[in-house]
């Protein structure tokens, strides 16, 4: 501890210094009372001393008097009694919770205790009682108030009124819930209610024969990890009052009976709407618990969906049905169904407190298919074992699966939603030879009561490797799986020598007689990204690439090499008697790289990322994305739009009825006329505040899961509520 005078606070100077404590010990809990001139401070490793420090004249710091082998730790201090005792809250690692270390076995957990401390003479500071708030049926036993030392003050409800002393602190554990279907833990608090009466303390008794602190009820809030508890006298009821808080929800108790706290009611602040989901007329949100420090554990805990009638603002509106799903870590859309993937990993054989042995049980991994083609009475329909690694995910979801494709997300290349079912792309590492091969898993959705699983080697030789999966967008009928493959070596006239490959992308089809069949091959030059048809009918292709490029410093005169994105346009046709790609136009974006890509009708809308800057090129370019609209009307890719965004990492989402919907950096979402796409006009700007990753259309209302701050109605009626620069 240390004295520093700072009367002259530009010059600061220290006046005291005192060591204290054992070696590898840190301080854990302080409280001062200027009053007294005295600072308390508790040390920390398993045993802890507790001081009371002098600081009357702070150039002499002086250790007054200390306790001894004090089990756990203190975290907060409350001075009581006119200031002569200290209230303290912290955890005790002892087998009988009276204070001091004892013989905890190997493995003992560790308790959440109150402890109350004589520092009437500052000499003789003595432990006056402990009491553990013990919960039942818990696990994993904790509190903030032990490890939050900014908020834990806040955490602890104190109130006196006359008639008794009330602390009540905040305890938080997982509980186990089960199902016929899954189990999971709901992460919960209990709040224990504990009484101090000083006038009960016998100074000539030891700790172990005190009733100063009284062990009362505990209060259990049902959603969430509490953070915050008030205590109150209702001016109404004239009875003692305790309200909660957690991430999520306030719980209101009434304690006037401290042993019997009852609950009298709950409110729903801030679910976490993660997801969304449009089924018909109804919009289906994905709530997480976000609970425990405030993430969500999806091998612990359930997942709940809330079925609400699409229109206008729904967040305070009540959802027409729900259902719950433990160990969620996926949700994807199949047509009227709701595909969800749940993995619970293994759990060894354990021992609960009353001695009976909980058996081991294995990894289980699966694919739930919920069926709304009634949203209003969603049933749970079937379920199929899925290897985990084939879990597909969106990278962001507007509307439908196809809204955007972005060039740094492998997810918009893994798998693709036929009309029969998903298809998932997984690589293979095989520990033996050491190399990847890949596999191809069918989820068969087509008897949504009964899905079925069926998983092959994808075929492909030495030389060749897996590129990307691509929807058949005309119908969804099919996909394209692409592939590389190596061709060999050529050497350049400067005698550089690089390799050569060849890309394609070989169409499977669904047939009755043999289920899924590649057909043939299109050499094409990169990545498929899209396919569509064109108002001839005829199916169109485009794709990516890169190209290379020498760049010339204007200022020092030197010469880089740099790789380009290209975009090609391609139309499939007959050639011999068999499907081929003809190339129609590729355009080269020179110092660019795609950040996303999304393709409307005849149309293509491109974010571009600027590539090389002036210390590269020696010229002066603006950094931030550009915003790009191709006209493909024409079998061309005709550039009709080009401008900078004046940000960065803008990620287009999809189009809606003749709208842009792009994400920006810091959780926002820009809408942009775009009906006609060399003219595109800023219509809106919402933040979503929480993080978003999925946005809905129902009608003129889109929708968006924005965490904490609920789902976002956006009204696509609404005057435009952005001007245009003059």
């Amino acid at each position: 501890i240390e004295a520093w005078d700072v009367t002259d606070g530009a010059n600061p100077a220290r006046v005291g210094r005192l060591d204290f404590g054992k070696p590898n010990e840190t301080v854990r809990g302080t409280a001062f009372d200027v009053s007294r001139n005295v600072a308390y401070a508790i040390t920390a490793r398993n045993i802890d001393p507790l001081y009371a420090i002098s600081i009357a004249d702070p150039k002499n710091l002086t250790v007054l008097s200390a306790i001894d082998g004090l089990s756990g730790d203190v975290s907060v201090f409350r001075l009581i009694g006119d200031k002569n005792f200290l209230l303290a809250v912290g955890r005790d690692n002892s087998t009988d919770c009276t204070g001091f270390q004892d013989a905890m076995p190997v493995g003992g957990t560790n308790k959440i205790a109150v402890s109350i401390i004589d520092a009437k003479d500052l000499t003789k500071i003595r432990l006056v009682q402990r009491q553990c708030v013990n919960i039942q049926n818990a696990a994993w036993v904790n509190s903030q108030v032990t490890w939050n030392l900014d908020q834990a003050h806040k955490m602890l409800g104190m109130h006196s009124d006359g008639e008794v002393n009330v602390i009540t602190v905040p305890i938080s554990y997982w509980k186990r819930n089960e199902t016929k279907d899954w189990w999971w833990d709901r992460y919960e608090t209990a709040v224990g209610i504990m009484s101090w009466d000083l006038t009960r303390y016998n100074p000539a008794a030891d700790h172990l024969q005190q009733t100063v602190i009284q062990n009362h009820g505990t209060f259990i809030h049902p959603n969430g990890e509490v953070r915050r508890s008030v205590l109150f006298k209702h001016q109404g009821l004239k009875q003692r009052m305790m309200a909660n808080l957690s991430d999520t929800h306030i719980s209101l108790a009434n304690i006037q009976d401290l042993a019997n706290p009852t609950l009298e009611s709950v409110v729903e602040v801030a679910p976490y709407l993660h997801e969304l989901f449009r089924f018909g007329d109804h919009i289906v949100e994905q709530v997480q618990p976000r609970t425990g420090g405030g993430t969500w554990n999806p091998s612990r805990n359930a997942v709940e969906f809330r079925v609400k009638k699409a229109g206008g603002t729904i967040d305070d509106q009540a959802p027409v049905a729900t259902f719950l799903v433990g160990q969620v870590h996926r949700a994807v859309k199949h047509g009227d169904q709701l595909v969800v993937f749940r993995y619970v990993p293994a759990a060894a054989a354990t021992t609960n407190a009353a001695g009976v042995t909980i058996p081991a049980t294995p990894a289980v991994s699966e694919a739930v298919v919920y069926d709304l083609a009634n949203p209003a009475a969603p049933r749970l329909a079937g379920k199929t074992a899925v290897p985990s690694d084939a879990f597909p995910y969106y990278s962001f979801y507007c509307g439908s699966y196809f809204g955007g494709y972005w060039f740094d997300r492998y997810a918009a290349t893994s798998w693709v939603d036929t009309a029969a079912g998903l298809v998932v792309a997984r690589p293979i590492w095989n520990a033996q030879t050491q190399k990847q091969t890949w596999k191809l898993l069918f989820l068969d959705l087509r008897a949504p009561d009964a899905p079925v699983v069926t998983d092959r080697e994808l075929e492909l030789d030495a030389n060749s490797y897996f590129t990307a999966l691509t929807i058949d967008s005309p119908g969804g009928n099919g996909f394209y799986l692409g592939y590389r493959t190596y061709v060999g070596q050529n050497t350049r006239p400067n005698g550089s020598i690089y390799s050569v490959y060849r890309d394609f992308a070989a169409r499977w089809e669904l047939t009755a007689s043999s289920g899924w069949v590649q057909k043939a091959a299109l050499n094409i030059p990169g990545r498929l990204l899209n396919t569509w048809l064109n108002p001839a009918g005829e199916r169109m292709l485009v794709t990516t690439d890169t190209v290379w490029s020498q760049v010339t410093n204007a200022t020092s005169n030197t010469t880089t090499s740099h790789t380009w994105t290209r975009l090609n346009l391609l139309r499939e046709i007959n050639h011999a008697g068999a499907p081929a790609a003809e190339w129609l136009d590729g355009k080269v974006f020179d110092n660019l790289f795609l950040g996303s890509l999304v393709l409307d009708a005849q149309r293509l809308f491109v974010v571009g990322r600027r590539a090389a800057t002036a210390a590269t090129t020696g010229m002066t370019v603006d950094p931030s994305d550009r915003l790009m609209a191709l006209d493909l009307s024409g079998n061309k890719l005709n550039l009709v739009y080009d401008q900078p965004t004046r940000t960065t990492n803008v990620r287009l989402m999809g189009v809606y009825r003749g709208r842009l919907f792009a994400n920006l950096p810091g959780d926002g979402i820009l809408i942009a006329d775009v009906a006609n796409a060399a003219m595109p006009v800023g219509l809106h700007f919402t933040r979503t505040l929480g993080y978003a990753t999925h946005i809905e259309f129902a009608g003129d209302d889109a929708y968006v899961g924005s965490g904490y701050f609920g789902t976002t109605h956006i009204d696509l009626k609404a005057a435009a509520s952005l001007v245009p620069e003059s």
